[in-house]
């Protein structure tokens, strides 16, 4: 009996082990194709921000780069511009949408930016291909073979101003970042001495550069969130990502990193209701202070950019004008140039032919002359034939006769051919 069991199961297993096979198979091949349309979405996520208008500035950036000399004004300060800025000229009808317009169809597709760095450091473009925003017209053989090239035209445009960049320089966003740090340790620590002076005093700190911002995050927002329980608005996730806002300004202050003006304008936002939260006046407004000087700063490079965007604009609208004057120009010369060498090349087939024909009718005549001199003339030819035939069947008839004649005399006797 449990022999019958084992072979009904092993003649079950056998018939179902396909099965789950195949299953596996198809979920296997469902998880691939669903990975392959999320990479495949991402790639068109990550393409489709590539086309934006931030990138445009940034290569128009790069282009003006290839231009620099020392601004004779060295305290302004250029940076690139925040979102807010971004959608202002957007919706601005002067610089346009992005991906229309001449001045986005003259610049060509970004690629990767280098560090911006001081502004009045010089680029040349000829030693660095990066810098040259018409790679991609570059790239197609048939218009680098051609010897009228429109990526010329716009390289000859120069500009007179420093290159804008996506964050401030270090000599203006390192001091920001350091008043930062000591203003918001400092609220943090005064507020602890305030609600949770039994952790200081635990920890030793004495003073505020003893503590770092990101060791307030583990502390502060539950006293936070206590001291607010009557408010909805105040949770412990968002003190917790307001305080990681602060972190992430201290690390950049310490590591000397580069932040975009939007970034940085985003997070001096949360620090600034996260001062009013720990109720420190000065802290608040140290960092409205801040948060006002990189707006005006923002504002200042705002109405720069557009003016140099209309000049770009205005300047590769000329450039287009002279291009399309050029082309006209060298169509008109190629329809006269093709002309005049269809004519000529008429001309030339016209006498060839005639030559030919002259040559080939005089060799023609030669032959038959020479012919005609080398044998009789084809009259005498047939007149000396007919005499010949009549000869030769004149003989032939005597011949026959006698030949007859003989036969006769021999072969009478023989038939009784002869009358007796």
């Amino acid at each position: 009996m449990q022999a019958q069991n084992e072979s009904i199961d092993r003649s079950v297993f056998t018939v179902i082990s396909p099965l789950i096979q195949d299953k596996g198979k198809e979920l296997h091949l469902k998880k691939k194709r669903a990975q392959f349309v999320t990479d495949h979405d991402a790639v068109l996520k990550q393409e489709i921000k590539r086309w934006t208008l931030p990138a445009f500035l940034e290569s128009f950036a790069r282009l003006s780069q290839a231009h620099v000399f020392r601004s004779p004004r060295e305290e302004r300060v250029y940076f690139g511009v925040s979102q807010q800025t971004v959608r202002s000229q957007e919706n601005d009808p002067m610089v346009g949408p992005s991906g229309s317009g001449t001045a986005a169809d003259a610049v060509a597709d970004p690629e990767p930016a280098p560090s911006p760095g001081i502004p009045n450091e010089p680029v040349d473009a000829e030693s660095d291909p990066k810098t040259d925003d018409t790679a991609v017209a570059d790239s197609d053989p048939e218009d680098a073979k051609s010897s009228f090239q429109p990526q010329e035209i716009i390289l000859s445009i120069k500009y007179s101003q420093p290159p804008l960049s996506a964050s401030l320089p270090q000599r203006i966003q390192r001091p920001l970042l350091d008043d930062f740090q000591k203003a918001i340790e400092q609220a943090c620590f005064d507020f602890a001495e305030r609600q949770v002076p039994r952790v200081l005093s635990e920890k030793r700190w004495e003073s505020a550069d003893a503590v770092e911002v990101t060791k307030w995050r583990r502390i502060i927002p539950q006293s936070l969130c206590a001291m607010y329980k009557n408010d909805s608005e105040v949770t412990l996730t968002g003190m917790s990502n307001m305080f990681h806002k602060a972190s992430q300004l201290r690390n950049a202050a310490v590591h000397r990193e580069r932040l975009s003006v939007s970034k940085l304008d985003y997070m001096l936002d949360g620090s600034v209701v996260l001062a009013g939260y720990l109720r420190d006046k000065d802290c608040e407004d140290r960092l409205r202070n801040d948060k006002d000087l990189v707006r005006k700063y923002t504002s200042e490079v705002e109405t720069d950019q557009k003016k140099r965007l209309k000049m770009f604009k205005k300047q590769v609208d000329e450039k287009k004008r002279e291009f399309e004057i050029c082309l006209q120009q060298m169509g008109q010369q190629v329809l006269e140039d093709d002309a005049r060498f269809s004519h000529a090349a008429y001309k030339r087939l016209e006498q060839e032919l005639q030559t030919s024909k002259s040559a080939r009718s005089g060799r023609l005549q030669d032959r038959v002359g020479v012919l005609c001199h080398s044998r009789p003339s084809l009259r005498g030819y047939w007149e000396n034939m007919a005499e010949i035939n009549v000869n030769i069947l004149w003989d032939s008839a005597v011949w026959m006769a006698a030949i007859g004649l003989v036969l006769s005399l021999f072969l009478a006797p023989i038939f009784e051919i002869w009358p007796s």
